[in-house]
């Protein structure tokens, strides 16, 4: 098994107090965690969602209903003692192999037990576990009429340790799945999606590091909406509560991982633009800083608009430009005042393919080099990840890889080996011609 998903699996059961030690039944209960909490946003036990023994090729099967995780019959059958007539209903089922890759007879095995579920009279053999889930599904059909769409919606995961590349073969045997369940008429979308570690690691992500904060701003206006960003908007701000509600920690302290997906970590009050932010902020005329600064940009997984008093509302937010005007403003936290107000663009996003574009896009203010944008790549998010782990669990000298600009030279590191992106891929470069898609499985080589 990958690595890292090792290790968040391990997490996951430390946090649950999980006594098993079959590193195999831990990727089920993880796995199992990370696609449920797509849609349930509460807390709950991972094993309330697993299946035991007799599974008969699910590992796990979730019900949400009207945003509420249904683990007994009692529950599902109060779910609808309701006098509501549009329901939301989620019904979530999983397969989960710890191999590294996507293989057509697992697929297939997979299907058939799927189908053989949604049959309501399985001929497989199967558990107390997925006896009773059979039964909160025949009442959640029993309810359609209180369902939006007079259908519940299907979700099904396949999740490997492995990378999915759409091999013809691979990629048909999920089709067959995909319409095999439309084939049964008994939900309104069906979804069939091959999960990776790619995947994985970014949903435990999301779910690990999640931040949330309220700002209200002094104005704002909406950009148009478009097929590829949920929402967008540019505000004005008071300098001091963005700082006060964006950047510091319950200890007063500025908050490094809100620059995760920046190019650069802070560069210094020596840097030259620093420098001259700084010196705005100190002189007679504070007040030029929002005209002379070129701002900052946010993303969030999830972004909401009191329209009444002009708050928003961010869930797993990253300023992804603006990481030095943020740091200096921290840094003279203590002088600013009422005048001094900074532009502000919020971006509801999901995706991280646009994500970057944006930050390259955006990142000019000073000069970065070509190499620096490959930290924000998939793979190199993986291969520092990876150090972290080796980092934990040695008591040798440790490697710190800086997949961002200054991310750990700033920090006094200067004892440790600090291995960059610029040197990474030289050696990735000269050996392979190019970053291969599994760069994590050479770090060790370097």
């Amino acid at each position: 098994m990958h690595i890292l998903l090792k290790q968040n699996s391990d997490d996951l059961a430390t946090i649950n107090d999980i006594q098993e030690k079959d590193q195999d039944k831990l990727f089920e209960y993880f796995c199992n965690y990370v696609v449920t909490s797509k849609f349930y946003l509460g807390r709950f036990r991972p094993q309330d969602i697993t299946t035991q023994e007799d599974d008969a090729s699910l590992d796990g099967i979730a019900f949400i209903i009207d945003g509420e995780l249904i683990t007994t019959v009692d529950d599902a059958t109060s779910a609808f003692d309701t006098h509501k007539t549009n329901l939301i209903v989620e019904v979530v089922l999983t397969q989960v192999k710890s191999g590294e890759q996507f293989k057509k007879d697992e697929i297939a095995n997979f299907t058939a037990g799927v189908l053989d579920f949604l049959s309501l009279d399985p001929k497989l053999p199967n558990g107390l576990f997925n006896c009773k889930a059979i039964e909160i599904l025949k009442i959640i059909l029993q309810n359609v009429r209180k369902i939006r769409n007079k259908r519940p919606n299907l979700n099904v995961f396949f999740c490997t340790s492995g990378v999915y590349n759409e091999e013809r073969e691979i990629k048909g045997s999920f089709e067959i799945l995909e319409r095999s369940c439309i084939d049964t008429d008994l939900f309104y979308s069906n979804q069939v999606n091959p999960f990776g570690r790619k995947e994985l690691l970014r949903l435990w992500q999301n779910i690990s590091g999640k931040n949330e904060t309220s700002l209200k701003v002094v104005d704002y206006i909406g950009i148009k909406e478009n097929p590829e960003i949920k929402q967008a908007y540019i505000a004005i701000v008071n300098a001091k509560e963005y700082i006060k509600a964006i950047a510091l920690d319950a200890d007063g302290n500025l908050k490094d991982e809100i620059f995760e997906e920046n190019v650069r970590a802070y560069l210094g009050s020596e840097e030259i633009v620093n420098s001259k932010i700084s010196e705005t902020l100190k002189s007679d005329k504070p007040y030029l800083f929002s005209v002379l600064n070129n701002g900052v940009t946010i993303i969030a997984n999830e972004l909401s608009v009191q329209s009444n008093n002009k708050t928003f509302d961010l869930t797993n937010y990253q300023v992804i430009n603006g990481c030095q005007t943020t740091s200096t403003l921290y840094e003279a936290l203590d002088t600013l005042d009422d005048t001094i107000e900074l532009q502000v663009k919020f971006i509801e996003l999901n995706d991280t393919e646009i994500a970057n574009q944006i930050v390259t896009a955006t990142n000019s203010q000073t000069e970065i080099q070509p190499h620096a944008f490959l930290g924000l790549s998939d793979k190199a998010r993986l291969i520092q990840q990876h150090f972290d782990v080796i980092n934990s669990t040695t008591e040798n000298e440790k490697i710190y890889f800086e997949r961002r600009l200054n991310e750990y030279s700033a920090k006094g590191y200067q004892s440790t080996r600090i291995f960059d992106i610029k040197e990474l891929s030289r050696c990735f470069i000269a050996v392979f011609g190019s970053i291969p898609h599994d760069a994590s499985r050479y770090v060790k080589k370097y």
